[in-house]
């Protein structure tokens, strides 16, 4: 949210850019699990890191804007026994004016889930397993104060959003649903712009 917020307001200056990768190794998503088997691993249940890891895009969205364009590089470049590719790489053009690259793949060991913000005036890191934000500003007396995020965790996440869906649906505002409809278009224009690689 903070992020998103310093990209809005553009506390960094406008934003630029928005580098981001998640990698996780499949086997070990459900330990005693058959991978194989799970619905991330298989195409004809929408698999594949694109779909499966599309909170990235998300982010992207909240940040720069809806897509203009998009291109996604796919390939299955590991032994995993999956019927869909094990890595996507996409890049986009926003509305913003601003680009985004975007690595997600089911291969990394150790997990990895990174998302920088670039912006004119510096950048922020955000390691989202690690908790925490790192900024590098152009003007060290003007940096603004980040937000200490240590205690954040997955499970405060889940409850949070729990929170949010319940409140919707008492007073439910339509605009709400503007992000998710951007967020949808901009996976179905990586997947238009996706480019096979076998």
């Amino acid at each position: 949210q903070w992020l998103t917020d310093a990209a809005r307001a553009g506390t960094l200056g406008r934003p630029l850019l928005v580098r981001a990768s998640w990698g996780e190794h499949l086997p070990h998503w459900h330990p005693g699990e058959d991978y194989s088997r799970g619905y991330a691993a298989r195409s004809d249940l929408g698999g594949g890191p694109l779909l499966t890891l599309s909170h990235v895009i998300d982010y992207t969205v909240a940040m720069l804007g809806s897509v203009d364009a998009a291109q996604t590089l796919e390939a299955r470049t590991s032994s995993l026994d999956l019927t869909v590719p094990d890595v996507a790489v996409v890049t986009a053009a926003h509305s913003s004016g601003g680009v985004s690259s975007v690595e997600l793949d089911f291969v990394t060991r150790p997990p990895r889930h990174r998302v920088e913000l670039r912006c004119e005036d510096g950048s922020v890191e955000w390691d989202v397993l690690k908790r925490t934000l790192t900024l590098e500003h152009a003007t060290e007396s003007a940096a603004p104060e980040l937000p200490d995020i240590s205690s954040v965790t997955r499970e405060s996440c889940f409850v949070a959003q729990l929170r949010d869906a319940l409140a919707s649906t008492v007073s439910f505002d339509p605009s709400l649903l503007d992000h998710e409809l951007a967020v949808a278009e901009s996976i179905q224009a990586a997947i238009d712009g996706a480019w096979i690689s076998r």
